[in-house]
């Protein structure tokens, strides 16, 4: 085998190698749409007034995914009772 042959070779396997891996991390990472989940978790902030920053967009969309909604917009319509802690605080007054 020549050099020039060798040169090639390793050349086209260095490709294939690059190709290969950039597969693999497709695979493994896939985009399935992220902008657009990003996009709908900022305007679910923006019409609920709040900051869109990307500290509250990363809350939001962890919250998406551990919930079972089919949509972020979803969240807006669920009902939920939240206990406030200021009603704890005037109940624990009222014993003391």
């Amino acid at each position: 085998m020549s050099d020039e042959s060798s040169f090639y070779s390793f050349f086209l396997m260095l490709i294939f190698m690059c190709l290969i891996s950039l597969a693999l991390m497709y695979v493994m990472f896939p985009a399935d749409g992220i902008d657009a989940k990003i996009k709908a978790a900022r305007k679910f902030l923006l019409e609920a007034g709040q900051e869109a920053t990307s500290e509250n967009i990363n809350l939001l969309l962890n919250r998406y995914y551990k919930g079972n909604w089919p949509k972020i917009e979803d969240m807006l319509y669920e009902k939920r009772t939240v206990f406030s802690a200021e009603k704890y605080r005037t109940c624990f007054r009222k014993y003391k």
